[in-house]
């Protein structure tokens, strides 16, 4: 079964007369079945993170045409410090999340 936030992508791309221009699959982020070269954009919003975002670049590429996208968004953290109980839940749930004054360099 296809999970309540696609049902919805596919409600609103009916309503807007975009269904044949998206594809909404469930499957996991590492292990894709879509044929090479079959996009010109994906997007992942808020999950990437799941399996690394250097990770989920270069496995999703190969899925792209030449000249294309992939849209991101990912948690950032926009003050320097978090209130200690926070801290510790980002910490063990996501310990690459950063700063908006920090840099991955």
């Amino acid at each position: 079964m296809i999970p309540q936030f696609l049902e919805m992508l596919m409600k609103n791309a009916k309503e807007n007369i975009l269904i044949d221009r998206i594809v909404a699959e469930e499957m996991l982020m590492e292990s894709l079945t879509f044929k090479e070269n079959s996009f010109d954009v994906i997007w992942s919003e808020g999950a990437i993170y799941n399996i690394g975002f250097e990770k989920g670049l270069s496995l999703w590429r190969k899925y792209l045409k030449d000249y294309v996208y992939i849209a991101v968004s990912e948690i950032s953290w926009l003050t320097d410090t978090r209130p200690d109980e926070i801290e510790q839940y980002w910490m063990n749930a996501y310990s690459q999340i950063h700063s908006g004054s920090q840099s991955n360099a």
